[in-house]
């Protein structure tokens, strides 16, 4: 199986070096594709191995969808900037026989300021990252994407963990969670879909308590419940910039 591991990329200097170093060890080509950084992004990524290209920002599904087109290989690894594979799916990836009619998943598990997070409902995360890309593509949400395949397709999960170290800051999560709400009220618009009555009501109350209790929050301690408060944060902006929309 010859592989590109597949990295949309943007002011990331800071920590895709060790992304692009635990790729190399699994695929023939890495390949990043830069969406217009401001910070040395495209040189670290060279430095350590990675072979540049750019492209202007299309939204998440379809830059990747772009970005495989570009690959050298068939089989793509398609991976964040902060995502690291351990070492127990570096081998699992390596003693691999693909099919074309698999998509395999892998089990992802978020780190939040130096703390891996096992409950919250982030843990286990099970997400498609390896396939032939005649045969999977991504959707066109504007947050979230899924990947598209048919229905024969089988899920094939893998040994081994994919380490996420999605926040740089509790400010950090804070914005992104807060960008990644409004682009979820957008979607609720040109869906004309929007919150139910309970949502609108007490949708950050809830979260927090599904986050912090039902999901098992309480038991990451402190990181949990900052996790679960930020959440909940995250719904009533959601909630807030529907509102304004609506009001055109």
């Amino acid at each position: 199986m010859q592989v590109s591991t597949v990295i949309i990329a943007r002011d990331e200097a800071d920590r895709i070096a060790k992304t692009i170093k635990a790729a190399l060890e699994v695929s023939q080509e890495v390949l990043v594709v830069d969406t217009g950084s401001s910070d040395d992004t495209v040189q670290v990524a060279r430095r350590v191995g990675a072979r540049v290209e750019s492209c202007e920002w299309q939204g998440y599904g379809p830059t990747k969808n772009y970005a495989y087109t570009l690959a050298h290989y068939d089989w793509i690894l398609s991976l964040d900037a902060d995502e690291v594979p351990s070492s127990s799916l570096i081998s699992a990836i390596k003693e691999l026989s693909p099919q074309t009619d698999h998509i395999y998943t892998v089990n992802r598990l978020i780190n939040f300021l130096g703390q891996d997070i096992y409950h919250c409902k982030w843990h286990p995360d099970w997400v498609p990252r390896l396939f032939h890309r005649k045969m999977a593509k991504w959707d066109h949400a504007a947050v979230h994407e899924k990947l598209l395949f048919p229905e024969h397709m089988k899920l094939h999960k893998l040994d081994g963990l994919l380490h996420h170290y999605s926040f740089r800051s509790r400010q950090h999560f804070v914005e992104k969670t807060a960008d990644y709400s409004k682009l979820a009220a957008e979607e609720w618009m040109e869906e004309g879909s929007g919150p139910g009555i309970f949502k609108s009501l007490i949708g950050p109350w809830w979260k927090y308590v599904q986050t912090y209790y039902q999901f098992g929050g309480y038991k990451d301690g402190t990181a949990g419940k900052e996790i679960a408060t930020i959440l909940a944060e995250g719904v009533r902006v959601k909630l807030n910039h529907y509102k304004k929309l609506k009001k055109g």
